[in-house]
């Protein structure tokens, strides 16, 4: 019997578009190269989820990574949550599950750089049992440590846990310690998958 429903935020519960967020900002598409180059596909980027460095050590590093364009840089940095955009189906999907008597919680590579310009697309934070942001518990999926730290601090039973996450890697990491999971691939995919596992 499933009580908890854990979800992952980014192309579960929001998009993230960086593409259309550089469009937005009016970059020539030199400048927008570079720029997915240095931040958005450079390894560089997982630091902002990591937590361990401060948002001005990580925009000096994009800012390295792209060889200049410092004004671009901050630029793009200064507003870097308007990347996500919430989905038209989060909230009536988490509000339903919630009036059903499930537990809900939040497990998400998750960055402050990317949070304090994005949370009002997050209303959904107030729905919700329980949160563990990356960026706060210096814990990455997949690795092990992140879903004990989630387990552990809401006392979750694993066993009567299901976790959703658009990456397979995320879920073989919660399996490990027994807890259901569905591949979201869309919503009308994954919470199809969802109901039955709560029949």
């Amino acid at each position: 019997m499933i009580e908890t429903v854990i979800f992952d935020i980014g192309k579960v519960l929001v998009d993230f578009d960086w593409e259309l967020y550089l469009e937005q900002l009016g970059f020539d598409q030199q400048t927008r190269d570079v720029l997915v180059s240095a931040v958005f596909r450079h390894p560089d980027w997982t630091e902002i989820d990591r937590g361990v460095l401060s948002n001005e050590e990580i925009i000096s590093r994009f800012i390295t990574n792209a060889g200049g364009y410092e004004a671009e840089i901050r630029k793009l940095a200064e507003n870097l949550g308007h990347t996500i955009k919430l989905c038209d189906y989060t909230m009536d999907w988490l509000r339903d599950l919630k009036r059903r008597g499930l537990n809900l919680y939040l497990l998400s590579n998750y960055g402050d750089l990317v949070y304090r310009t994005s949370v009002q697309e997050l209303p959904f934070l107030e729905l919700v049992d329980g949160v563990l942001f990356s960026w706060k518990c210096h814990l990455m999926k997949p690795a092990p440590a992140i879903y004990q730290r989630l387990l552990d601090t809401y006392g979750i039973n694993p066993e009567k846990a299901v976790f959703l996450d658009d990456k397979a890697e995320n879920l073989t990491g919660a399996s490990v310690f027994g807890i259901k999971t569905i591949l979201f691939q869309d919503y009308p995919q994954a919470s199809r998958e969802l109901e039955a596992l709560l029949r």
